[in-house]
């Protein structure tokens, strides 16, 4: 993710300043993980599902960052700060969720499964909200 992050500002001006690829390659990842492998062993298909989740937040990261710059430009440092919080604290709830629902089911593939699935319907309504963020062009 860090290495598609380094070249995310300048693909996301290229192919649309917004954060629309949360909402596909990453929405998308999580559909394949949920998905049985289909023609191939169940780790290429992971690691295919993994990388499409890593492109997505790797583009999606910084056009989010400067959407939330554009929205306070005068508290950019707390903004930053509750952004890095949130995005942290989520990132735990969400596989501290997922471990005790896989752990606790009798069909762990099924259930991991159902998990991602579940998120990628999560994730399709919060990207609606991502058309609600104002598009602001150039610098902040």
């Amino acid at each position: 993710m860090s290495r598609v992050a380094t070249v995310a500002p300048g693909l996301a001006n290229l192919l649309a300043y917004r954060a629309r690829w949360l909402g596909k390659d990453v929405t998308a990842g999580l559909v394949l993980t949920a998905l049985p492998a289909m023609g191939i062993s169940a780790e290429v298909w992971l690691s295919i599902g993994s990388g499409l989740l890593g492109l997505g937040m790797g583009l999606a990261a910084p056009a989010a960052n400067n959407a939330a710059m554009h929205l306070v430009p005068g508290d950019v440092t707390a903004v930053a700060g509750l952004r890095g919080m949130f995005r942290q604290v989520g990132g735990i709830a969400t596989v501290a969720m997922i471990t005790a629902v896989v752990s606790a089911s009798s069909t762990p593939g099924l259930a991991g499964a159902v998990s991602f699935g579940v998120l990628a319907a999560l994730l399709l309504c919060a990207a609606l909200g991502v058309t609600r963020i104002p598009n602001h062009r150039g610098r902040w």
